[in-house]
């Protein structure tokens, strides 16, 4: 699937190319990149590497032409899911693209007859948060010291 997005950059607009396509552990230099730039807490390489080893997972990229700029890791077990990491590269936040490749996981779960998916998210990130929530998640808990800082995660669904 390919779609024109244009992204509003300074004074002017650059036409964007985005598709996407299911990765293998071939990305993981990549992903790493993008992991460093973005998460305050990243998944180390080797993180990245086993989640490409369990054959449950479904790892969905995001590319402008040849460039990786996003990507979800999920989780599938019968009729339920996991995002298990989803993250856009930083110089594509902000720009519908987190929606998009959302849209794009969801269409490839259902036609897995994925009915339920499930992500927990830290408490402090309010835009993950309200994107979750436009896009149909309701808040179903919290995961007291859930992240390595002790942080809580609101746990989240989605019914398709």
């Amino acid at each position: 699937m390919s779609l024109d997005i244009s992204i509003r950059m300074s004074q002017t607009t650059k036409p964007i190319n985005i598709s996407f396509k299911e990765l293998d552990v071939e990305f993981d230099q990549e992903i790493s990149l993008i992991e460093n730039r973005i998460h305050r807490n990243p998944w180390s390489q080797e993180q990245i590497k086993e989640s490409f080893q369990n054959k449950n997972n479904l790892v969905i990229g995001a590319f402008n032409q040849d460039e990786l700029i996003g990507y979800c890791f999920m989780l599938i077990a019968q009729t339920e899911a996991e995002i298990l990491n989803i993250a856009i590269d930083i110089n594509f936040q902000r720009k519908g693209l987190g929606e998009t490749l959302l849209k794009e996981c969801f269409e490839r779960l259902k036609s897995q007859k994925v009915k339920n998916l499930f992500l927990e998210v830290r408490q402090s990130n309010h835009a993950a948060k309200n994107l979750y929530s436009k896009m149909g998640f309701k808040t179903i808990g919290i995961r007291k010291n859930y992240y390595s800082d002790n942080e809580d995660a609101s746990m989240m669904q989605l019914i398709f």
